[in-house]
């Protein structure tokens, strides 16, 4: 008899605990639920419906475009992102999904920390920003990414065979088209000239790269995306993206925002992008062995030719001024 009551008494007691935690994860689901529920009362929505209203500048620091240019954005994207809404929840609007992926493109702030301004949970917001990058891409890359594949044509169209190069610093690899600067130790005045011209030629493509990140501050910290597919996308929507607002001649940039060389003195005077507080980290310097005699051949070939006849009048100058 002493058992029964026993169990009795045990399985009471575990009915009234179990209970007590189903009240209580009632609770926690009806706060969550009327917090996302109402993310247009506690969301950014109300916020950036001001500014297009009444603070454009505001909206366009915000987003990194002016209302106008983000209303044709969300008419371009819309028909791929739209969701249906269903009978338990309203579905979160294309607006809501390309604001809030524009604010992470354009910080860098986890979803953690981005679901209490946008009133999206984080779960939601891993889904929707991968999503809306992607389409954000296939929208734009027509207009604004024509090149998919680079072929880069055959030496005897230059006038000196020269091969066709990228340029990159000393954390690449020295390839028949790829140039990067002599090292520092043991420069001869040649050597300094190329190093030079190369700086120079580079400046274009860091122009590029340092106004994109300074515009894109996501640029500046880990992406943390489990599939690298979707980071694949994060990065192909902000190049659209930047080529897309660039086109537009909106004040995304300015002549201000890049480096710039006095047509004068040739000094190089700097761009706006480059007053962004973190600048991006430089790649760690290749060890590069057994580079190949036709990279180390190239190489020469463009030396020799900037010390003769491709030289500029004032390139003498500014290797006195230390440029090298």
């Amino acid at each position: 008899m002493y058992k029964i009551r026993r169990k009795k008494c045990i399985a009471a007691l575990c009915v009234a605990v179990q209970m007590n935690l189903t009240e209580e994860e009632k609770k926690k689901r009806v706060w969550v639920k009327k917090w996302r529920e109402d993310r247009n009362k506690f969301g950014h929505m109300p916020l950036l419906n001001e500014l297009r209203l009444n603070f454009p500048d505001d909206f366009k620091n915000y987003l990194r475009m002016d209302p106008d240019t983000f209303k044709i954005l969300l008419n371009l994207i819309s028909p791929i992102i739209s969701k249906q809404n269903t009978k338990l929840r309203e579905s979160i609007s294309a607006e809501e999904r390309l604001m809030a992926t524009l604010r992470y493109l354009a910080t860098g702030r986890s979803f953690e920390d981005l679901k209490f301004s946008t009133g999206i949970s984080s779960s939601a917001l891993c889904q929707i920003i991968p999503e809306t990058c992607k389409a954000l891409y296939q929208v734009l890359k027509k207009e604004y990414m024509k090149v998919s594949h680079l072929h880069l044509p055959d030496n005897s169209e230059t006038d000196k065979n020269l091969n066709f190069v990228f340029l990159g610093d000393e954390a690449f690899s020295l390839h028949e088209n790829f140039l990067k600067p002599f090292p520092q130790r043991d420069l001869t005045y040649e050597k300094r000239i190329y190093n030079y011209r190369l700086s120079r030629a580079r400046n274009v493509s860091e122009n590029a790269f340092g106004l994109l990140s300074a515009r894109f501050r996501i640029l500046h910290t880990a992406i943390h995306m489990t599939n690298p597919q979707n980071i694949t996308y994060v990065v192909l929507a902000i190049c659209a993206l930047h080529n897309f607002l660039i086109k537009r001649k909106t004040l995304y940039a300015t002549l201000r925002s890049f480096d710039q060389e006095d047509v004068l003195t040739h000094e190089l005077q700097q761009g706006e992008w480059r007053n962004v507080t973190t600048q991006l980290e430089n790649l760690e310097t290749s060890l590069q062995k057994n580079v190949s005699v036709a990279a180390k051949t190239n190489r020469e070939k463009y030396m020799e030719y900037f010390n003769k006849e491709g030289q500029v009048p004032w390139q003498d100058a500014m290797l006195k001024k230390g440029k090298s």
